[in-house]
């Protein structure tokens, strides 16, 4: 893997990653303020609910047209700052993997909002992107980055669909808790503090759903990819890597994102994990 060593670490290509990371960011940003004012009517709804039943239903009428404001506005900026980045992303394994660009499902970025997403970035935190140690010859070496990418992605979707099942029973649980406690009666429970959770509980319900889904595509992805590697055939060669980069730019400019804190909170034992898995495919 030389070649993708080299190219993924040229100057040009980490500017094609650092914008891609920025963009992605500016989806998450957006995609965790709407969960996270969801997060917010859900926990105030119960309280103020304790104290009073009107000042709760003004909540519920908040929690209502959040629902709509969210999905009808916030969600579809959302989707195109993510179709850009996949484009980036799409762009940057074009010059390092040599796939074909899918044009057709993102949006591809121009030079210059590129270099502004990247003005102040320090470049050298996206080097070695790809598990690019061993000598592996192509097309193996791109099936080892692709697989590396599915492998990651699947397991941050399944752990953060996992933690989003999780919140979504505690909410539940607190607004019923709320409610018997306070003696308060089906309609008031109903319309005090459930109304003002159903934000959260349609977003976090739905999102753990999807992350369920895209951790069930990238496995998928990540057992083609690893049936490919353990008998490379020259002759379908060409056609298992652009396969994997069509699904996997669907998922980039069309799935769930998870959110940079994870990212972060896992990205060390992952990358780990990433390289050690790379080196041990290719040892004899």
């Amino acid at each position: 893997m030389p070649e993708i060593r080299a190219a993924q670490n040229a100057t040009e290509n980490l500017r094609l990653q650092a914008a891609a990371r920025r963009l992605y960011s500016r989806t998450k940003l957006l995609d965790g303020l709407g969960l996270t004012f969801s997060l917010a009517l859900a926990l105030a709804a119960p309280v103020i609910a304790s104290m009073s039943d009107r000042a709760g239903l003004w909540v519920a009428a908040l929690a209502g047209v959040w629902l709509f404001a969210s999905r009808l506005v916030l969600a579809p900026v959302a989707r195109r700052v993510q179709r850009a980045a996949a484009g980036v992303q799409d762009s940057f394994d074009a010059a390092v993997l040599g796939t074909p660009c899918g044009r057709s499902l993102a949006t591809p970025a121009s030079g210059e909002e590129i270099h502004a997403a990247t003005r102040e970035v320090d470049l050298g935190r996206f080097r070695n992107w790809y598990p690019a140690e061993s000598t592996s010859p192509w097309p193996l070496s791109v099936a080892l980055c692709q697989r590396a990418n599915a492998v990651w992605a699947r397991r941050q979707h399944r752990l953060y669909g996992r933690l989003l099942t999780g919140a979504t029973v505690a909410v539940t649980a607190l607004g019923i808790t709320v409610a018997i406690t306070n003696a308060q009666s089906l309609q008031t429970y109903l319309a005090v503090i459930l109304l003002p959770s159903l934000p959260l509980l349609l977003d976090a319900s739905e999102l753990a759903g999807a992350h369920r889904a895209a951790a069930r595509k990238r496995g998928a992805i990540e057992a083609a990819l690893d049936e490919f590697c353990r008998a490379p055939d020259p002759a379908t060669a060409s056609d298992t890597v652009s396969a994997a980069q069509r699904d996997l730019l669907e998922l980039r400019s069309r799935g769930p994102l998870v959110p940079d804190w994870l990212y972060r909170l896992v990205a060390p034992r992952y990358d780990d994990d990433m390289r050690f898995a790379a080196r041990s495919a290719t040892t004899p």
